[in-house]
């Protein structure tokens, strides 16, 4: 079956080669327009006992590139067509070394700041440290919770790799859908949803684990698939207790096409879908959503609000052009894939060849109608990083333009990530490790380094100013 739609596909890339090399002839280049580019200016002010930090742009600017963004440059990789790793899933840093779940092997690796892999945890087995198909890894403190096939949660301490609990989908929930939101494989149709990103769903704070849960509408869960709800959930490390933090309005649902012999129902969402954001760093968790423009940072125990990120709205409706640049992007991912990086021109000039076609394939696609305000949030020491919308990052990837922002000083930057499609898995003080589909189809994971880095130390969030 896979060397079958291997085939397939280089057979409708070759065609689309092929066509693109006679629209040569056809079609005249077009020279790119670069934007003005500006500094991102942060006002730091007090407001009722609150701090208040206002960015002079929004992340949607900096992800459009209209915001100055240095580049940032690889420390080392781990994976790759030659690499033993045999398939990344996820990876979660804590302090400058980082966990990588291996799906395909089973286990998890850690490697150390120099990107050597000095320990393995677990084999493949559904018993205590055990893992079958791994694919969320999180740390909190000194564990790791482990998410692998059939929703099974694993915590185990990184001293000692001492299995602290293991529970198979908990609480009710739809701890498996993520898997029916999202294309199977690089070879399904270039209009095919994004995939929800199951990792956004966890983050360690404090010693616990925060997970995004909502019920499972493949189940007939959900009462309102226009909003569903969704909870923020903390769990102990022992995986005994689940405590509801707070509730959000997740995106819609859209009822998808199903095979004639699939159990369930399955279920997409609108590209573009505002979606419930949650980080963390050692002294604070950060709760937002894709529809505000701004971020609410909690401290303390119990959490209470201790200050506030905000940015102008952005109110653009998204618009025909957002939809073709989703598609179009999704084809040129596919065929740098499949040619290499060097070809970049014929690319493009495919993209332009074929936008009639296209066009068609935007209108088949649901998407949502207005622009999200953010798309991503992650977290390290007294940093959060903040990323905005751009339809040419969405394709199978995160955003690729990047604001750091230390909580503490107010000091930021924003930094720009090289290389196609990449999906930002955690972020260290140091590092920003991001995931890449490679040469023969390989997993890489990239650690990218931070230079003069904000949040290299944690002094953790003082008052106002």
């Amino acid at each position: 079956m896979a060397s079958t739609r291997r085939t397939q596909r280089y057979g409708v890339t070759g065609a689309l080669v092929l066509a693109a090399m006679i629209a040569m002839f056809l079609i005249s280049r077009e020279r790119p327009t670069s934007p003005t580019s500006v500094e991102l200016v942060v006002t730091v002010s007090d407001s009722a006992g609150l701090r208040i930090l206002s960015l002079s742009h929004s992340p949607n600017d900096v992800a459009r590139g209209l915001i100055r963004s240095m580049p940032l440059e690889s420390s080392y990789s781990i994976g790759g067509p030659d690499s033993e790793v045999l398939g990344i899933q996820d990876a979660a840093a804590f302090g400058d070394n980082v966990a990588i779940a291996d799906g395909w092997a089973h286990h998890i690796l850690l490697v150390n700041s120099e990107g050597k892999v000095y320990d393995s945890l677990g084999r493949e087995g559904e018993g205590p440290g055990e893992f079958k198909f791994p694919y969320v890894v999180e740390a909190s403190d000194e564990a790791l919770l482990v998410v692998s096939s059939g929703a099974l949660l694993t915590s185990i301490t990184l001293e000692g790799k001492n299995t602290v609990g293991v529970r198979r989908s908990p609480i009710p929930g739809d701890w498996a859908s993520p898997f029916f939101r999202r294309p199977f494989s690089v070879w399904d149709r270039p209009t095919q949803i994004s995939l929800e990103d199951a990792t956004r769903r966890y983050t360690g704070w404090q010693g616990r684990f925060m997970i995004q849960l909502q019920d499972d509408e493949r189940l007939g869960e959900v009462t309102d698939l226009d909003a569903p709800e969704v909870r923020l959930i903390s769990a102990d490390m022992a995986l005994t207790r689940f405590d509801t933090l707070e509730t959000f309005v997740g995106a819609p649902l859209i009822p998808a096409a199903t095979l004639a012999s699939a159990k369930y129902q399955n279920f997409e969402r609108p590209v573009y879908s505002a979606m419930p954001l949650v980080a963390s760093g050692q002294t604070w968790l950060a709760v937002g959503h894709g529809n505000r423009n701004a971020v609410e940072i909690r401290c303390g125990a119990p959490p209470h609000v201790c200050a506030y990120v905000r940015w102008p709205r952005d109110t653009r409706a998204v618009t025909d052009q957002d939809k073709l640049e989703y598609v179009r992007w999704g084809l040129r991912y596919e065929l740098e894939i499949a040619t290499g990086p060097h070809l970049r021109w014929l690319h493009s000039l495919t993209g332009r060849a074929l936008s009639g076609v296209l066009k068609k394939q935007a209108n088949i696609t649901p998407f949502a109608s207005d622009v999200p305000q953010v798309v991503d949030l992650l977290g390290a020491a007294d940093c959060l990083f903040i990323a905005g919308f751009n339809p040419s990052d969405s394709y199978r990837g995160t955003s690729a333009k990047w604001i750091v922002l230390d909580l503490n000083t107010g000091q930021v930057k924003t930094v720009a990530i090289p290389g196609n499609g990449p999906r930002v898995r955690d972020v260290s003080p140091l590092h920003i490790y991001a995931t890449y589909k490679g040469e023969s189809m390989a997993d890489e994971l990239r650690a990218m380094r931070l230079s003069e880095p904000l949040c290299a130390t944690n002094a953790g969030l003082v008052g106002p100013p």
